[in-house]
């Protein structure tokens, strides 16, 4: 369901559409309109539309100057840390295929490797030591407990994020049991591999990995890790995929943060589902259809080129072949004044036109867009107070949604700070 969501938006909506080059002088047989896409990125916006600024309230008249200093903290550690961008990310994903994960840490000390000649571990620029941060989850590499009680993370005993190194890095990070780097640089032990694990069709961060091209890059066959969190237990865990002893094995690192270092926001909530629904799943039958009417009208146009009529007896063989073959200006003689005329082109049915008006409609009653929201042409004379109106009617119907999401970087930020005051 995901990979469908995430073609719809790409853009992705036939079987042969990487099979073809299209060109100018190459046609594509297929047409797309993606209206998926433009859906999406219409109503982003609206529930996301400036970069938030964190209030703090204090509980007790003797706690306000420290409220207002912590709050000051938390919003410049929001800005330099670059988490907005990394949330709009996860809510991108939520409206794409119906939920987003975000994850909250403090570094109190990077991943180094045991030798300078081994370079650097850690490459996000905003991750930087004894700092909060706030990253985007790819939805395909996090797995939490399928038997919590309520479906959602806050009931879950266990989450687990799965993320890739470097068999370098790997045995390089010295933060690692040694015993168990020792075992796989021997041999001992052999871990799987993301091109072993992951096929590159089901998983879209590969898309893009050929047989050609990964050839030159030497790390490009990345050994599969997990970073598991057990709330039962209190613990958490490294461990590589097919490697039995754990890399990492701690207790809980954050002692005062509320539940899990996760968040997870759902843009359509399913009833005892663990995830929700995005917007390609209730058009998705409308786009494909939208496609197919208006690859109809494309083949009626190319097939019902200029042809002509012409009076047998009346035009010679070699003439007929200049009109079939010579560019305009061509003079063509005739034995008879008008033996030739044009052959009228069968119309196309009307009932297409009708048909992509109701399929527009259908999608603009699915989604809650508004003609003005998405773009489209105001009936005339349509007055400013009437666009007001519109824009706030569209606002109500996603007033719903934009909760959710306050609500999602509200988690966010109120973990953010909890970091800031245990560790500043």
């Amino acid at each position: 369901d995901w990979d469908r969501a995430y073609k719809m938006y790409n853009g992705v909506h036939w079987r042969d559409k990487h099979e073809t080059n299209p060109s100018s002088d190459n046609v594509s047989d297929r047409i797309t309109v993606n209206i998926t896409m433009s859906t999406v990125l219409n109503t982003v916006p609206f529930l996301m539309n400036q970069t938030p600024q964190f209030r703090c309230k204090p509980r007790k008249p003797e706690k306000a100057l420290s409220a207002k200093l912590q709050e000051s903290v938390l919003n410049y550690e929001y800005e330099q840390r670059d988490m907005d961008s990394q949330i709009r990310d996860a809510v991108l994903d939520a409206v794409i295929i119906g939920h987003g994960i975000v994850k909250v840490g403090y570094v109190l000390e990077l991943d180094k490797a045991k030798k300078k000649l081994d370079g650097e571990i850690v490459y996000e620029d905003y991750i930087k030591q004894d700092s909060p941060y706030a990253k985007r989850i790819c939805p395909y590499y996090f797995l939490f407990d399928p038997t919590a009680s309520e479906n959602n993370l806050e009931t879950a005993q266990w989450c687990a994020e799965i993320f890739f190194v470097s068999f370098r890095d790997l045995c390089a990070n010295q933060r690692y049991n040694p015993s168990v780097i020792r075992k796989l640089q021997l041999g001992i032990y052999s871990p799987d591999t993301k091109s072993t694990v992951f096929d590159n069709k089901k998983d879209p961060s590969l898309n893009h990995l050929t047989s050609e091209n990964t050839a030159s890059f030497p790390e490009t066959d990345l050994v599969v890790c997990y970073e598991v969190w057990s709330k039962k237990h209190k613990k958490y865990f490294v461990f590589a995929s097919n490697v039995p002893e754990p890399l990492l094995e701690k207790d809980w690192p954050f002692d005062y943060i509320d539940g899990f270092p996760y968040h997870k926001v759902d843009y359509i909530p399913l009833p005892d589902e663990l995830y929700g629904a995005g917007i390609p799943y209730s058009i998705e039958d409308q786009q494909f259809e939208l496609n197919r009417i208006r690859t109809a009208a494309f083949e009626h146009r190319r097939r019902f080129n200029r042809k002509y009529l012409a009076l047998k007896g009346k035009v010679s063989e070699q003439e007929a072949n200049k009109l079939i073959e010579s560019p305009d200006g061509t003079v063509i003689f005739v034995d008879m004044f008008d033996c030739i005329k044009p052959l009228e082109d069968a119309p196309m049915s009307q009932d297409n036109l009708l048909a992509e008006q109701m399929i527009r409609e259908d999608i603009r009653q699915l989604t809650g867009n508004d003609q003005l929201i998405g773009g489209g042409q105001l009936p005339s004379r349509t007055t400013g107070t009437e666009v007001q109106s519109r824009t706030s009617l569209f606002r109500l119907k996603m007033d719903d949604r934009v909760k959710t999401i306050d609500n999602f970087v509200v988690k966010i930020g109120r973990q953010v700070l909890q970091h800031i005051k245990n560790n500043f």
